[in-house]
């Protein structure tokens, strides 16, 4: 892909960064609209794929257009209508873009639960979101059928199957006619959560014109076309992977997926590589580095991939060389965004890419750093990421929640990442402004720490985070899971590997801790909160 121009001007100048590419500003007002035209394009191609072991089931156009059509009459009938929510809690499956675009079609809310959460996370999201709907799956049947009949909201809770889809489309079918679009345009359509790296999660309210907008920026980023093969690896719970979805289906492409992803099983996704000729490949760093530690895996079985994409975690420099030594033939795009701004507010695309930086203004947004004094950074000057946008969140479910994260009365919302940009436009992300550990007067980033851990041969996995210090304030401590093959890794040697790499004041001070496992949000993400409770509780 040829690279994307700025319109910004070079400078040292402090300035706001926006980005003008060849791109058509979307007309669509319902996110139905732009899905249902991309399904349609090809309406007996297979779009959608299952996969579980040596079976697999298929969606086609037709098949999800008159699926969805008949499920949201349906719901109709039974009294959904617009503003209300649906509640989605299953593992990947057919079902899910079902049901997804019967909601939308009506006007209402798609309200998107993890279903490895915890009975306790279920019962608050769904407490919270007051939903009307519930679709759940055999795997939370006991946590919903715990939580359901005491919400007052719930008018009926589905348990999937083949079965109860096809009772739920002959509902449809029995109404005859095709009711129109309710609904768009600014309106809610999908109620999404925070991924809970550093707190509890926050229900966030995403309008059809912001995905819309999403969506559309990120096929042009990713140079998406109805002939290419994604695997999605990340659970359909997630934003990021319903943004795949979403970006698939209205391209008209084929997406190929496992239903249960909470464990990523390395021999099971190259066998799927292989056999669907996967070329799109959305993926973790967290994953990305378990590609890396095979290199025979990568030569062998990712020839045919034309795109990479990074995203939900920071990426670092020496990844990213060695995943484009990797694989020469594909474009390693990095994207910079979070739920409150989906998909990707900044990217780095082949030919614009600098060490560290997650790349430039992603299209229709705009993009500033705000140094402490509250003024317009100047390159290279650190300060707080804001962007702005038609894709910026609603809001949160609970205002409440803002917590300093919010929207200004121009637009801006304050990411709450610390960096800075370069002369030439591009960004850097140093770390979350509260995940910074404090040393005496000094900053330390913990996803520095971490991918230097990362380098060492017997470290599977690490994470980084603050222990209070009574002289110094904070120090850095890390949390190691040793590769299978190493496990007389010592400490001494680890700290002495990182310490050896950094600066006095960044030495590993806390220590190092092994564990057997670091928790990890859906998308890849270290669950520091976790891990700081454990630090605490020893």
């Amino acid at each position: 892909m040829s690279s994307i121009p700025s319109s910004a001007t070079i400078s040292s100048e402090p300035v706001i960064h926006k980005y003008s590419i060849d791109i058509e500003v979307p007309k669509e007002k319902n996110l139905h609209q732009l899905v249902e035209k991309g399904c349609l394009k090809d309406p007996k191609k297979v779009i959608f794929t299952q996969i579980d072991g040596e079976e697999e089931e298929s969606l086609t156009g037709e098949d999800l257009s008159e699926g969805s059509a008949e499920l949201g009459k349906a719901l109709r009938k039974r009294g959904l209508k617009k503003g209300d929510k649906v509640t989605i809690c299953m593992e990947n499956h057919l079902h899910f873009p079902i049901i997804m675009l019967a909601t939308l079609r009506n006007g209402a809310i798609v309200h998107l639960v993890n279903p490895g959460s915890v009975e306790v996370d279920i019962s608050q999201q769904l407490k919270a979101a007051k939903p009307r709907f519930v679709f759940y799956s055999s795997k939370v049947t006991y946590s919903i059928q715990e939580i359901a009949p005491n919400l007052t909201s719930v008018d009926a809770a589905f348990l999937m199957n083949t079965k109860q889809l096809g009772l739920l489309l002959e509902e449809g079918k029995a109404d005859k006619g095709n009711p129109p679009l309710v609904g768009g345009d600014s309106d809610p359509a999908f109620l999404v959560y925070s991924s809970g790296t550093t707190g509890n999660p926050k229900g966030i309210l995403l309008s059809h014109r912001s995905l819309i907008f999403s969506v559309t920026s990120y096929k042009r980023l990713i140079n998406l076309e109805p002939n290419d093969i994604l695997l999605n690896i990340l659970s359909f719970s997630h934003l990021g992977s319903t943004g795949v979805i979403l970006s698939s289906l209205s391209t008209g492409s084929r997406m190929v997926f496992k239903s249960w992803v909470m464990n990523f099983d390395l021999a099971d996704y190259i066998q799927i590589l292989g056999k669907y000729h996967v070329n799109v490949l959305p993926m973790s760093p967290y994953i990305g580095l378990f590609f890396l530690k095979h290199p025979k895996v990568v030569n062998k079985e990712l020839g045919n991939v034309k795109t990479v994409i990074l995203g939900s975690a920071p990426v670092s420099a020496e990844m990213m060389k060695n995943l484009m030594n990797a694989l020469p033939q594909a474009n390693i795009i990095e994207g910079y965004g979070q739920a409150e701004a989906p998909l990707m507010t900044h990217c780095t695309l082949k030919g614009v890419w600098k060490p560290g930086s997650c790349g430039k203004v992603a299209p229709f947004y705009e993009s500033k750093i705000v140094n402490p004094s509250g003024s317009l950074a100047e390159p290279g000057e650190q300060g707080l990421v804001h962007v702005r946008g038609p894709q910026i969140m609603n809001g949160y479910l609970n205002p409440e929640e803002n917590n300093g994260q919010m929207v200004d009365s121009d637009g801006w919302l304050n990411t709450g990442d610390l960096g800075y940009y370069d002369e030439d436009g591009f960004y850097f992300i140093v770390d979350r402004s509260k995940e910074i550990i404090k040393w005496k007067d000094k900053q330390i980033s913990p996803v520095e720490l971490e991918h230097i851990l990362n380098k060492h041969p017997a470290v599977l996995d690490a994470v980084v985070v603050a222990k209070q210090d009574t002289e110094d304030g904070q120090v850095p401590v890390a949390f190691v899971v040793k590769m299978s093959s190493h496990q007389d890794l010592k400490e001494e040697e680890l700290r002495k590997f990182v310490d050896d790499q950094v600066e006095d004041w960044k030495k590993l001070r806390g220590g190092v801790r092994f564990v057997d496992s670091i928790p990890k949000t859906v998308t890849g993400k270290p669950r520091r909160g976790v891990m700081r409770e454990k630090l605490v509780s020893q």
